[in-house]
C-alpha cells in the first residue's frame, strides 16, 4: 500500500505542479483516510462504537452570549483531517455548525475557494487568530482600528463610557441597547489549525492566495493560565528558558 501510494504521488508531480499538485496530493491523502477510517464518528473522529466522545461534549446553545454574532472558521491543515487527537473539530461539536462554525480543509480540492468566498463576506470583520510578533494586534487594537460606523467598535466605546461613568459614581455598570449583541454583524474568526510548522504555512499562504482585504491577526493575552494540559507544558517550558 504505501508502495503503491509513492508511485500515484510519483505520477502526480509528473502531471501538475505548485498549488495544483499540492491540492491533489492532499485531497487524495483525504480520499484514503476516509475509507481506512470509517468507523470513525463523523464528529469527534473516535471509533463510533467503542470511543465516541460526542456524549460527553453537548453543543452550546444559540441562547449563549455572543454566539448569534461570532462565527468560527477553521481553517486545518489535511493531515489533520479525521485525526481522533485534533482539537479543533471539538469546537464544530460544540458550536451549532454552519451557523457558528465551518471547516474548510487545507488542501482538499475546492476548499479553498469556499473559505476565500467566506472571508470576502465581511473583510471587516473578519480576522485571525495568530501569536506573531509581527504585527500581531491585541483585542483592543483591533477594535480601536475598526471604521468608527462599525457597531463593535460603537459597542465598545459605549461601554467604555459606561465603565467610566459607573467609576466615577462607585455603582454598578448598567446595560444598554448597544451592549446587545443582536445588533451586531457577524464576527468572523479565522482559527489554523496544524502543527506549528503547518500552521504558520497556511498563515503565509494566506497572506500571498487571498484576494480579498487580508484580515488582521491577534494575539491573546490571558491572564490565567490555561487548564489544558499541552498549554501548561508549553508555558513552563517558555518561563525555564527565559
Amino acid at each position: 500500500a504505501c508502495n503503491s501510494s509513492k508511485q500515484q504521488q510519483q505520477q502526480l508531480r509528473q502531471k501538475y505542479q505548485g498549488t495544483e499538485l499540492f491540492e491533489k496530493i492532499a485531497t487524495k491523502a483525504i480520499q484514503d483516510k476516509e475509507l481506512a477510517r470509517s468507523n470513525r464518528c463523523p464528529q469527534c473522529w473516535h471509533d463510533r462504537t467503542l470511543r465516541c466522545i460526542c456524549p460527553l461534549i453537548p453543543p452550546l446553545k444559540r441562547t449563549t452570549l455572543l454566539l448569534p454574532t461570532i462565527q468560527v472558521l477553521i481553517l486545518m491543515h489535511y493531515k489533520e483531517y479525521l485525526s481522533a487527537g485534533d482539537d479543533a473539530k471539538l469546537l464544530l461539536r460544540i458550536l451549532p455548525p454552519n451557523q457558528n462554525s465551518k471547516l474548510f480543509v487545507f488542501g482538499r480540492e475546492g476548499d479553498w475557494e469556499l473559505f476565500e468566498n467566506e472571508c470576502a463576506i465581511d473583510p471587516v470583520h473578519t480576522l485571525t487568530l495568530w501569536p506573531s510578533s509581527d504585527g500581531a494586534l491585541t483585542i483592543q487594537e483591533y477594535l480601536n482600528r475598526l471604521p468608527d460606523e462599525s457597531p463593535w467598535k460603537q459597542q465598545q466605546q459605549e461601554r467604555a463610557k459606561m465603565t467610566a461613568a459607573a467609576t466615577n459614581r462607585s455603582e454598578p455598570e448598567e446595560s444598554s441597547p448597544a451592549s446587545s449583541s443582536s445588533s451586531l454583524p457577524v464576527l468572523r474568526v479565522i482559527v489554523l489549525d496544524g502543527v506549528y510548522t503547518h500552521a504558520r504555512n497556511m498563515f503565509k499562504t494566506m497572506k500571498k492566495r487571498l484576494l480579498v482585504r487580508q484580515p488582521p491577526h491577534i494575539a491573546l493575552h490571558p491572564d490565567t493560565l490555561s487548564v489544558y494540559h499541552r498549554a501548561q507544558k508549553t508555558y513552563a517550558m517558555a518561563q525555564s528558558t527565559s
